[in-house]
This record gives structure tokens, C-alpha cells and sequence, in this order.
């Protein structure tokens, strides 16, 4: 990152940054948005939007550069949305595709704590599209705490003093076979029942498996948690390709497969969940683009 310079935006900037946005919109957005919302992009909106940002004084706007050229941007400041327990927001993070796992998205929440902090505020917040798993991996990496999802956006604080971070580890048993599909990333999703034990699980919460048969550790982090009366439920909505189950098998996936580990009774009493979970060594150092 030695020839990386972060700065204020200027307007002469806005002209880059808003074609900067259509370029990581197209990067990573591609399958997310609908095709009409990212074939109607408008350049010259999306700068007078960005000349608005350098002209007000309650939202910095922050870019980063390299050789000259813009790769990367950065709002803190005032939110765009009523969001009424929070006084600072980082609405627009975007780092250019080539430029990503380079620690610029580090730099821009160093930059974003340093500007919350001199305000005298304790916390900012962001909001990320629930889809967008690297950059919500990446948020949680660098400590940020998901607090709520609503509308297909995952809300995500930062507070400034470490005290207030309220992850906790949990611990469970896996056999070998899931614990190997978790550890080489096909299966993203654990079952469970939703008892005493799994009900004290949060979002942002990680969890530490270990394996029945040679109790080796692996580490997950907990990006949300899905809770339905019973099994038969949970198979009709989530994907099941990413719940332990393959190609081979999954044409005879059924509800009745999770009797070996929970009775129906138990089923019944307590409801079942599905944990949707991110190896923690394989969270991003970078985020793929808007939140």
C-alpha cells in the first residue's frame, strides 16, 4: 500500500469517484441488482451527488489513489437515514476490483474511527446488502457488530471502545465429514436444534468446532441465524447444497435425515435453526464494494 494516498475529495474528483461506482457496481453488483438498475447507472447524476458530499460540512467524502488514478472512496459522517441511536454513518465504501485485499478498506475504518472520534461520538454505523457475503465477512473481521437486518441490508456499528464488542465463542462437537466440508467451504450453513445452548447464539458470534474423530479446531463466524418450527420447514427455504448435502445426494434430501441427531419431539419442544456461518481465516481483508 506504499503507493496508495488517501485525501479528501475535491470536486475536480467527483468525476472519477461517480465512474468508480459504476465500475465496482458492475464488479460486484452483477447478479445482486437488477440488470435495468445497473444498465441505467448515470454518471452525471451520481457526480452531482458526489459534488454535494464535498460541498457539505456534516459528511467527509475520502478517496484513495494510486499513480494518480482513483481506486477507492469513502463517506463518514452524518446518515443518509433516520437512523436515530446512531449520530455518524460510513454510507459509501467502494474499493476498485484490482485494488481489494490491499488493507485500503482498513485504512478507510481507520480513517472513519479517527473522524467519528474527533466528533465525540462512540460508535458509527453502515449498512450492507445482506448479499454481499465478502464485504459483511470483512466488516465483522475488523470488528464491526451486526445489530439488526432489515429490507435485504444487514445494519453493522462499530463502537470505539473495545469494551463494548459482545462476541462470544461458543464450542461444538462435528463429525468429520461436515467438519471437512465447513474447512473447505462447501458447506456454509450448520442445522441445529434451537435449544437452551443454541438460543444464547448471536450474529457476529463466533464458533469453535471441533472434530469428533481427531479433535482438530476449526473457527466460524456466525453471519445469521434462520429459525423455523421444524426441519421440514427449514428444508423448504434454505439452500440445501450449502446446508451439507451434495450434487450425489441431494435428490434424496429430506427433513427426515436430521431424526439420527434430534427426535421429533425434541424437534417439536424447541424448533430448529440453520447458522449461517464464514471460515474466520477466510474472512476478507478487503470489502468487494457498496455495503
Amino acid at each position: 500500500m506504499k503507493d496508495i494516498i488517501f485525501r479528501k475529495a475535491a470536486v475536480e474528483d467527483c468525476r472519477n469517484l461517480s465512474k468508480l461506482k459504476r465500475d465496482v457496481w458492475l464488479t460486484t453488483y452483477t447478479g445482486i441488482y437488477p440488470q435495468e438498475k445497473l444498465d441505467g447507472y448515470d454518471v452525471d447524476k451520481n457526480e452531482s451527488i458526489f459534488r454535494s458530499f464535498v460541498e457539505r460540512q456534516d459528511i467527509e467524502l475520502f478517496l484513495a489513489e494510486s499513480n494518480g488514478e482513483t481506486i477507492g472512496l469513502m463517506t463518514v459522517g452524518r446518515p443518509y437515514k433516520l437512523y436515530e441511536e446512531y449520530e455518524q454513518e460510513v454510507a459509501l465504501l467502494y474499493i476498485r476490483k484490482d485494488f481489494q485485499r490491499q488493507r485500503i478498506g482498513r485504512k478507510f475504518l481507520e480513517i472513519a474511527r479517527d473522524e467519528v472520534r474527533q466528533k465525540g461520538v462512540d460508535r458509527f454505523v453502515l449498512a450492507v446488502n445482506d448479499r454481499n457475503e465478502n464485504a459483511i465477512a470483512f466488516y465483522l473481521a475488523m470488528g464491526g457488530t451486526i445489530v439488526c437486518q432489515d429490507g435485504g441490508q444487514k445494519r453493522i456499528v462499530f463502537y470505539l471502545d473495545e469494551h463494548e464488542d459482545k462476541h462470544v465463542t461458543h464450542e461444538m462437537q462435528l463429525q468429520p465429514e461436515p467438519f471437512a466440508m465447513i474447512q473447505s467451504g462447501s458447506k456454509t450453513i450448520e442445522l441445529r436444534l434451537y435449544d437452551e445452548k443454541r438460543r444464547k447464539i448471536q450474529v457476529g458470534d463466533t464458533i469453535l468446532f471441533t472434530n469428533t474423530e481427531n479433535g482438530e479446531h476449526l473457527s466460524v463466524r456466525v453471519l445469521a441465524l434462520s429459525v423455523f418450527d421444524s426441519f421440514e420447514e427449514l428444508y423448504r427455504n434454505l439452500p440445501l447444497l450449502k446446508c451439507g448435502y451434495t450434487e450425489e445426494d441431494i435428490a434424496s434430501a429430506s427433513p427426515d435425515d436430521m431424526d439420527a441427531y434430534y427426535s421429533k419431539e425434541k424437534q417439536k419442544e424447541y424448533g430448529v435453526v440453520g447458522i449461517t456461518i464464514v471460515l474466520e481465516e477466510n474472512m476478507r481483508t478487503n470489502p468487494s464494494g457498496e455495503k
